[in-house]
């Protein structure tokens, strides 16, 4: 079994990012009004008295469930969520906008969570969660609604949601540029880089579902920040990248490489993304070759590549909109073989003579892979 190989399970983005810098996910900010749950004695949440009838109960009657005990909000929300999908479509379609058009809201006191399907499992607000079922009941509404949302700057959450709806419905070339535009809106948004909220985080992943490597500059700039505070953007935009890398190896590589000042004082992170390049595509194999030569580049960055190529750790979370894919062991293997005939020649490169020592190492080590997947 291939040591190298290691794939590291991440329930959320978010979750990542939460667990990974210890900060703690913000209620977004929303010129809607929101009602606020009603505070509860020590160990009440423990015991929740269930809603009644919440399996009849309508999206106004929903709302007053959690807004009088938010211990509530996920079983009164399941429920209506029942309800809504066996509602005909058009009806559970108007229900849901005619709620979202009356701008009401109350806070769920639930994480903003994706689940299965990039269809989302909780919800901060309900209207965040009311868009979410709106895209599961009749996506292409959802679309159309999304463009509202959109038009606004009222909630990261609800922007998110709406990413995702409009790009599951619209994907023509002038619906793919206005998802573009409106991701760099996002990306560079103070007031939710500010706040780093959930949502906003996850909505990232419209960036590598969009396979789209001119959002680099934005990504980068959140990615080179090293303030305490903006740590949950700067790791966000670090997966962004990476899974950027995967989808589009040689256009991200080739900018990479051409504009150095995007990982200025992120060298090592550079190392990073060119260790996953796969030497047997030509252009991508030119790449690293261009990257390996290029004395801009430190000695400490160009030890990092060595020392990880070829680099196939993946993490593998739940996304609004792209899949997670693992390489199999066939392609790990094939992938072992061609870059060692690579290293190999590398080690008798005059271009790469500074560096020698260190390609002589990671040779040793690609034939210890190739060894050990002949057995």
């Amino acid at each position: 079994m291939r040591a190298k190989f290691l794939l590291i399970p991440v329930a959320l983005l978010s979750v990542a990012v939460v667990v990974w810098w210890g900060v703690k996910p913000v209620v977004p900010r929303t010129s809607v009004p929101i009602k606020p749950a009603a505070s509860q004695e020590p160990g009440a949440a423990d015991s929740p008295t269930p809603p009644v009838a919440l399996r009849d109960a309508g999206i106004d009657a929903v709302m007053t469930v959690i807004s009088a005990d938010a211990a509530n909000s996920k079983s009164a929300l399941d429920a209506l969520a029942v309800r809504l999908k066996e509602m005909p479509r058009d009806a559970a379609t108007a229900a849901i906008r005619g709620f979202l058009d009356g701008r009401n809201n109350a806070a769920t006191r639930l994480p903003f969570a994706v689940g299965d399907g990039g269809n989302l499992s909780t919800a901060p607000t309900l209207r965040v969660w009311l868009l979410d079922q709106l895209g599961q009941v009749n996506p292409a509404a959802a679309a159309d609604y999304a463009q509202g949302i959109l038009g606004t700057r009222e909630s990261a959450e609800e922007w998110a949601v709406a990413l995702r709806d409009f790009a599951r419905v619209r994907t023509g070339p002038a619906d793919v540029a206005f998802l573009a535009g409106k991701m760099r809106e996002l990306l560079s948004e103070p007031r939710w880089q500010a706040e780093a909220s959930v949502g906003w985080l996850e909505a990232f992943d419209v960036a590598v579902h969009l396979r789209d490597t001119t959002l680099a500059p934005e990504l980068s700039r959140l990615l080179t920040r090293t303030e305490k505070q903006d740590k949950p953007a700067a790791f966000a935009a670090y997966l962004t990248l990476d899974r950027l890398v995967l989808a589009e190896p040689a256009a991200m590589l080739g900018r990479l490489q051409a504009e150095p000042d995007l990982m200025q004082g992120r060298g090592l992170t550079r190392a990073n993304y060119f260790a996953r390049a796969d030497v047997r595509d030509p252009q991508q194999r030119a790449l690293v070759e261009a990257y390996l030569a290029d004395p801009r580049h430190s000695p400490e960055e160009l030890a990092k590549f060595t020392g990880l190529y070829p680099n196939a750790n993946r993490m593998i979370s739940k996304n609004l909109l792209t899949p997670t894919e693992t390489p199999t062991r066939e392609s790990l293997v094939a992938h072992d073989r061609e870059a060692l005939a690579v290293v190999t020649a590398w080690v008798a490169d005059a271009r790469f003579q500074t560096i020698r020592p260190a390609l002589e190492e990671t040779r040793r080590r690609l034939e210890g892979f190739v060894r050990q997947a002949g057995q």
